[in-house]
């Protein structure tokens, strides 16, 4: 399986473009008994680990993830169009994407060490706040397209101050998964795999930008 990241990065407000190509081997999809039966997927990915370095007092509030309202539902989407996109009726995720991608996300930022501590919940106590947005979440099915996976994502770093945020930091991917072709468990499994290589490459962002910025 052979996929491309973009990345668009910028700390303080300084834009850095970056372009990288990476692959790995994939499994097959399994061939199901009843294809006529609902299937449900799920996007699970782990760091594995916890660091051994751990943060002191950099608290984070991690806000609930803005979902583009295409890809909002639980139901697959394939992109047939350039603006025409299918719903592939009876594949479904098995929790909306909002909170699914949520959950996964602070399970890995939890992890890191990065930050002492992650919440789900506002608090005067956090002393940054990260807001997400998913812009993209869909299988290529177009005919002069290959197949693809595709999941595209947008990160917001801010103070949390009582007078305003500022901002801190922001990156965005955008993660294109070669697959065989676009049947839904296949696309689900790309999409599995691009979730994994933003969060490594939102881990080592982040890791730059607090070890060259005097972070609050």
């Amino acid at each position: 399986m052979k996929f491309s990241i973009r990345k668009g990065f910028t700390v303080l407000l300084t834009p850095l473009l970056l372009t990288a190509c990476f692959s790995f081997g994939g499994g097959e999809e399994k061939q199901t008994v009843d294809s006529q039966q609902p299937r449900f997927y799920v996007m699970d990915v782990d760091r594995g680990s916890v660091s051994p370095q751990q943060a002191v007092e950099r608290i984070l509030y991690l806000a609930d993830i803005s979902v583009s309202p295409q890809f909002a539902g639980n139901t697959l989407m394939l992109r047939v169009g350039d603006q025409e996109y299918a719903a592939q009726a009876g594949h479904e995720f098995i929790i909306d994407p909002q909170t699914m991608l949520g959950s996964q996300l602070e399970r890995w930022l939890q992890k890191t060490g990065l930050f002492s501590r992650v919440i789900r919940q506002p608090s005067d106590s956090a002393d940054m706040v990260m807001d997400v947005t998913l812009t993209a979440l869909y299988g290529e099915k177009r005919q002069q397209f290959s197949p693809e996976a595709v999941i595209e994502m947008q990160f917001f770093l801010s103070s949390n101050t009582e007078s305003a945020r500022r901002l801190l930091f922001q990156t965005g991917f955008r993660v294109e998964v070669d697959i065989d072709e676009t049947t839904p468990g296949k696309t689900v499994t790309g999409l599995q795999h691009g979730l994994e290589e933003i969060l490594v490459a939102l881990e080592q962002d982040l890791s730059d930008y607090f070890s060259r910025v005097d972070a609050p």
